[in-house]
């Protein structure tokens, strides 16, 4: 993209002339934002804008959480909580399943309305610049729920319970039943899910579980793709640590 055309001084020059650049900046921005909107589906769009939103439907999902609730277990201002709750719940994340009074004030239960909040069509909506920083915040998440359950010794409670994966050599066709394999046991996750809560309804069965289903298929990388990619963040480094340290140099001899 060329740069834009330089002003040119002249008579009249002044403040007017700096309201009208700073106006013309304000509307540089608000087309910026409206073209990277179209980079992103609108709904994966609400989620992944902030990790904190993938943060609160992942637990939504297993139980339901309020505003003050999360800023507490986040560490996070309230008002911070009580604005993200409130934009999930407005593009339709997010709904109050309960009301509890708590000294004088009332605590809005959620409970999160999409479990699957990235589905595969979700997910081809979002272009390659914006996909590593939704599966970072989605792993990242993971990882932590499965941190807790090995501090609190939940992952070892049942000897049932799952943590597996294992590199596959797969030929396209093999690759594409795998890929209905996972869709099938996502559905059927999301059955038994539904059926548990028809049995609860009814007074069937006991109060139920918080579990934990995840499921994972892609490409792996080649022995050549990591060396590169690490060679890049090796490269990377090395540039940033030059610059700051011609940085500390320059005020040094500034100082001097």
């Amino acid at each position: 993209m060329s740069p834009p055309p330089r002003a040119t001084a002249g008579k009249g020059a002044g403040k007017p002339k700096a309201k009208k650049k700073a106006a013309s900046r304000r509307g540089d921005t608000r087309r910026a934002r409206e073209r990277a909107g179209g980079l992103i589906d609108p709904n994966v769009g609400v989620v992944a804008k902030d990790p904190l939103r993938v943060q609160i439907l992942s637990i939504a999902i297993q139980r339901p959480i309020s505003p003050s609730e999360f800023a507490k277990e986040a560490a996070i201002a309230l008002n911070v909580a009580s604005y993200q709750f409130k934009v999930l719940r407005d593009h339709g994340f997010l709904e109050i399943v309960d009301e509890i009074k708590v000294r004088g004030s009332t605590k809005h239960m959620h409970k999160a309305t999409k479990s699957g909040f990235i589905s595969d069509a979700d997910w081809g909506q979002v272009r390659d610049m914006l996909r590593p920083g939704v599966a970072g915040a989605i792993l990242q998440d993971f990882n932590g729920r499965v941190s807790q359950a090995i501090e609190t010794g939940t992952l070892f409670e049942r000897d049932d319970a799952c943590l597996f994966w294992a590199p596959r050599c797969l030929d396209e066709t093999a690759y594409q039943e795998q890929v209905k394999m996972i869709a099938w046991c996502v559905e059927e996750s999301q059955r038994l899910e539904v059926e548990t809560i028809k049995r609860r309804a009814n007074g069937e069965g006991d109060d139920g579980m918080h579990v934990t289903f995840g499921i994972a298929g892609f490409l792996s990388p080649t022995s050549k793709q990591v060396r590169d990619a690490e060679g890049k963040t090796g490269r990377k480094s090395r540039r940033e640590k030059s610059s700051q340290g011609k940085g500390k140099k320059r005020q040094e001899e500034e100082r001097v």
